[in-house]
């Protein structure tokens, strides 16, 4: 089974470390957003790839993540955002599993039945 470690760390090329500099604030969590699913990868995979293009740093996991991986992933990453692609319940219980580890101000998001993003 995958855990926090068996991720891949997607960095914006050179063309847009500018972008990056300009939307990381000091003494706040970084402009990094860990994206994963609670199935299959392939949107997951989508979204990252979107979000690669729009300057954000994505560690991706994968498919076939927990809710307690993704939010221990997001702990270990220091990430300010988890874009999930699953359902409501998927997202409320990753959601959950944050603040567990005291994540509150955590954004979670994705794809999927009753999504906003």
């Amino acid at each position: 089974m995958p855990t926090h470690t068996d991720h891949e760390v997607w960095q914006p090329g050179p063309c847009n470390d500018a972008l990056m500099s300009e939307r990381v604030i000091p003494g706040t969590r970084r402009d990094r957003v860990v994206v994963g699913s609670s199935g299959d990868d392939t949107s997951a995979r989508l979204m990252a790839r979107a979000l690669l293009m729009s300057g954000r740093e994505v560690v991706f996991v994968g498919g076939g993540q927990s809710a307690d991986q993704l939010a221990r992933t997001v702990e270990a990453e220091d990430a300010g955002s988890l874009v999930l692609d699953g359902d409501d319940d998927e997202r409320a219980a990753a959601a959950a599993a944050l603040a567990a580890l005291g994540l509150d101000a955590v954004q979670v998001g994705g794809r999927g039945a009753g999504s906003r993003m």
